[in-house]
């Protein structure tokens, strides 16, 4: 019996302070993959602003970083319906010269849209919006940028520590106990 608490005092101890001693980004990559990362979000405000839509579009350009996500809104205050339309650097070199590209995503022409889009990599990044030809609009358009950020969780350095605590305790009681 004193062998089995001993044995399981070290490896409780071991794990525990091992917890406690390995770099954080090591942690929190191991916990990523387990899905136990906690996940925090930073909004960056893009654009806020009446945009003129003349002609047939306009366009703002931003820099994301990977796993970030690019939200937000629009509503047509006078004029006709607008679509948003987002493309990569790529995609926009195409349109600028060819006036062909392939969007990440769009929006149907509508008075009042929506949107939200993972950005897969990072980069540059436009979001355009588009009249009928010949057609004007006035828009508010809202844009927002959430950056993801993983972390341990807030309990990670209690439990760990706890558990280095518990496997001290089991080697304590094992040495303290009698021989049967």
């Amino acid at each position: 019996m004193r062998k089995k608490l001993f044995l399981i005092g070290i490896i409780l101890f071991l794990v525990g302070s091992s917890l406690l001693i390995l770099p954080e980004p090591l942690m929190i990559d191991y916990l990523q993959r387990l899905n136990l990362a906690s996940i925090n979000y930073s909004k960056n405000v893009v654009e806020y602003s009446l945009v003129n839509v003349t002609g047939t579009s306009y366009h703002l350009s931003f820099q994301a970083n990977e796993n970030s996500i690019v939200g937000g809104n629009y509503t047509v205050i006078a004029g006709n319906p607008i679509s948003l339309v987002c493309f990569d650097e790529e995609g926009f070199s195409s349109l600028s010269k060819t006036g062909k590209g392939t969007p990440l995503f769009f929006t149907p022409a509508s008075k009042n849209g929506t949107f939200t889009y993972e950005v897969k990599r990072n980069g540059t990044y436009y979001i355009v919006l588009l009249s009928e030809k010949d057609n004007f609009a006035y828009a508010m358009l809202s844009l927002y940028l959430l950056e993801k950020t993983y972390s341990l969780p807030e309990t990670f350095y209690p439990i760990s520590f706890a558990i280095a605590l518990i496997g001290v305790g089991f080697i304590y009681f094992s040495l303290r106990s009698k021989k049967k």
